[in-house]
């Protein structure tokens, strides 16, 4: 028995890579308000980005940026599960993860 043919994702790649700038830019903003105003409802927003960022990009084989999404959310999930967060420690791991997540959207761009 034959393999079915897999789907060409090609038109969604690109579709997805080109509003990936967009979705960094909500990202930021959830981030700055963070920093700004310590509340979770931040950490939440950030968490459900970073968890859609993770699963699509994964889907659609961006690898690396599945796996810093993955790493982010990650960080907010155990910011929230804590219950408090270390604002230097946490928003730094945070803060690299975004960074590291836009260098792998620029290097697409």
């Amino acid at each position: 028995m034959s393999a079915s043919p897999r789907p060409d994702f090609t038109p969604i790649r690109k579709r997805f890579a080109a509003r990936l700038e967009l979705r960094l830019i909500t990202i930021c903003e959830h981030f700055v308000g963070l920093e700004s105003e310590p509340r979770y409802r931040f950490v939440d927003a950030l968490m459900r980005e970073f968890h859609s960022l993770a699963g699509t990009a994964g889907t659609l084989g961006f690898d690396e940026i599945s796996r810093a999404a993955a790493a982010a959310e990650s960080i907010c999930l155990r910011m929230m599960r804590r219950g408090r967060y270390d604002r230097r420690l946490d928003v730094a791991m945070l803060e690299r993860r975004i960074t590291e997540i836009g260098g792998y959207i620029s290097a697409i761009g």
